[in-house]
């Protein structure tokens, strides 16, 4: 017999319930993954961020405490998560010149509803990095503190570069009205020394005594000598102003040193300094301004020529300043993409405090008159600007300075 219609109702309910149960939770496992999928991409680009995120819950005395902060904090700083949320943590690693300033926006924040600063910070590694810090401040929350959403940023390349630009206009500066000096102080420079050298001449001519004679003629010596000294300081006063009229370019390492051997090859003998090279037959092709590379490298030829006639003079009588010699090596690094010149002398060598502070400008161990401590301080602004690297070691005889620099990538075959 047929089943009458509310029975059979009443029998399919259940099938229909669990049908609809089933759909439902198949769509919340949907959702849940979906969610899940969502959270770990958040999660993702939390982490890998070029900034730290941050929260802190401030209380209205102004004491902080951090609620979260992302894990790019490990790849940005070095510190662990645990480190920054440490109370006392900031304080202790914002540098103590920034501190106060830091402290003050952040008072001024709470009013303003924002902030924007920048201060240095301590990396794990105990160096200094510059922090660019952008915040807001919300809400309060039910037991009365203040939430504030922070994102910090390492802007340390930004600021070095910045003060790269600030010297090197400063040197720029400097360099043109140390050119200006050198070319006028050039012409009464000769003038005196041909004075004193036909001075030293027309002496054999008068007759006098042997001993006023050998006092005057000394005295014609010294003359000639001082002038010497300060053609040097003329000399590297005008390497320092040369401004370079070539644009930049790709070239040969090969014939950038050539050229600035060939400018100070006469130098050298005269100072009986042998000049030894070895260029990689390979070409090695840089691209930036060729004349400033010249520049460098005269820079460091001379500082070495300087450096043995320096170190001669703790020498014994006599001794044979025929071994003295500048060798300068070009190496080629496919593997690595970049060139390699060493240049070493039988200079002496410097002390461990020079070694780390001769490329700052005006640092110089010379005697007060013989320099003014800005060629190496230029050559290593030249090598930066090539995005190169440049190092000093002491060799067994002397020092030895090591520049690398990038090559271009579509340069090959031989030189």
């Amino acid at each position: 017999p047929a089943i009458p219609g509310p029975i059979h109702s009443w029998l399919l309910a259940p099938r229909l319930l669990a049908r609809l149960v089933t759909h439902a939770a198949s769509q919340l496992r949907r959702d849940r993954a979906r969610m899940s999928e969502m959270l770990r991409h958040q999660e993702q680009l939390i982490h890998y961020a070029p900034m730290v995120l941050y929260t802190l819950q401030l209380d209205g005395r102004r004491t902080s405490r951090v609620s979260f902060v992302s894990g790019s904090i490990k790849r940005i700083l070095g510190w662990e998560r645990s480190d920054f949320s440490r109370p006392g943590w900031w304080e202790e690693n914002v540098h103590p010149d920034d501190l106060r300033q830091v402290k003050q926006v952040l008072d001024a924040a709470v009013e303003r509803h924002q902030y924007q600063l920048e201060y240095r910070i301590r990396a794990a590694d105990g160096s200094w990095r510059y922090i660019y810090d952008e915040g807001i401040v919300g809400g309060k929350h039910a037991d009365g503190t203040l939430e504030v959403i922070g994102a910090m940023l390492d802007i340390t390349r930004i600021v070095e570069a910045r003060e790269r630009a600030i010297a090197d206009s400063r040197l720029t500066t400097l360099g043109r009205l140390a050119a200006g000096v050198a070319h006028e102080l050039k012409q009464p420079l000769n003038v005196i020394g041909m004075a004193a050298s036909n001075g030293e001449r027309m002496l054999s001519t008068l007759h006098l005594p042997e001993q006023q004679a050998a006092s005057i003629g000394g005295k014609f010596k010294r003359i000639q000598d001082q002038v010497q000294r300060a053609a040097r300081i003329v000399e590297q006063m005008g390497l320092t102003g040369r401004v370079a009229t070539t644009t930049n370019a790709g070239f040969s390492v090969q014939d950038a040193i050539g050229a600035a051997v060939s400018l100070v090859g006469s130098e050298l003998a005269i100072s009986k300094i042998r000049l030894q090279m070895t260029l990689s037959p390979e070409r090695a092709i840089v691209f930036g301004n060729q004349q400033l590379l010249e520049q460098a490298l005269m820079n460091l030829f001379l500082n070495a020529r300087d450096a043995i006639v320096s170190s001669r003079a703790g020498r014994a009588a006599g001794e044979d300043t025929t071994t003295d010699w500048i060798d300068v090596t070009l190496k080629v690094d496919r593997q690595l993409a970049r060139a390699r010149i060493e240049i070493a002398d039988t200079g002496g060598g410097a002390e461990a405090d020079a070694l780390e502070k001769m490329f700052e400008p005006f640092y110089t161990t010379k005697s007060v008159g013989q320099g003014m401590g800005l060629g190496l301080s230029i050559v290593y602004n030249t090598v930066s600007n090539f995005h190169g690297t440049i190092a000093a070691r002491n060799l067994e005889r002397g020092l030895g300075i090591t520049i690398t620099l990038p090559l271009l990538e579509e340069q090959a075959g031989p030189a």
